[in-house]
């Protein structure tokens, strides 16, 4: 029944071969109406799926243009934070450049120590101590001085009260017995 309004157009149809009955006329609005729905939903669908893509499209659309504005702000970020980086470094070794300088050229040993031991010294250490690099990087300054002060008090001790205030941050100086490499005592004021 439900093809015979189609089925009809081509005089195929129930009516025309003779099996129509009293409710065939009914059937028939009745399949129409079903198809006039069909098409109409079918139409109104696809309008609004179509309605649907457009919306997806504008909002991908939407989302491709913020994507590019943020990478494009994340690059300038990323451009600026590179120069103030570069520029950093090139303060940082112009100072230490600087600083390096004057730590070689002073008359007076200079030690850097971590902790207790040396870890770097300029020229004039070198020729104080009379020994090499080698011979003083990664010694205590133990190593440098007598078992005792002239005050009596250990070395061990006296240093190790020394160095931990330096390393607090207090200013340190004072009168000290050192050796040099070969043991000949020198006094000197750290």
């Amino acid at each position: 029944l439900f093809f015979d309004p189609i089925l009809n157009l081509f005089g195929v149809g129930f009516e025309q071969k003779g099996f129509a009955d009293e409710s065939y006329s009914f059937n028939t609005v009745r399949v129409f109406i079903s198809f006039l729905i069909i098409g109409f939903s079918c139409f109104f669908l696809k309008r609004l799926i179509e309605k649907a893509e457009e919306t997806n499209e504008n909002l991908v659309h939407e989302l491709a243009e913020k994507n590019r504005k943020i990478q494009q702000h994340a690059e300038q970020e990323l451009h600026q934070l590179n120069q103030q980086l570069y520029s950093n470094l090139q303060q940082l070794s112009e100072r230490e450049l600087w600083f390096r300088t004057l730590f070689n050229s002073a008359h007076d040993a200079i030690f850097m120590m971590e902790g207790d031991k040396f870890i770097d010294c300029n020229e004039a250490t070198l020729k104080i101590f009379q020994c090499t690099r080698d011979q003083i990087i990664g010694q205590t300054p133990l190593k440098f001085s007598p078992i005792t002060q002239p005050d009596g008090s250990t070395s061990y001790k006296s240093a190790l009260i020394r160095i931990n205030a330096a390393l607090k941050g207090e200013p340190q100086t004072f009168e000290w017995t050192h050796l040099r490499y070969d043991g000949t005592p020198f006094e000197a004021e750290v």
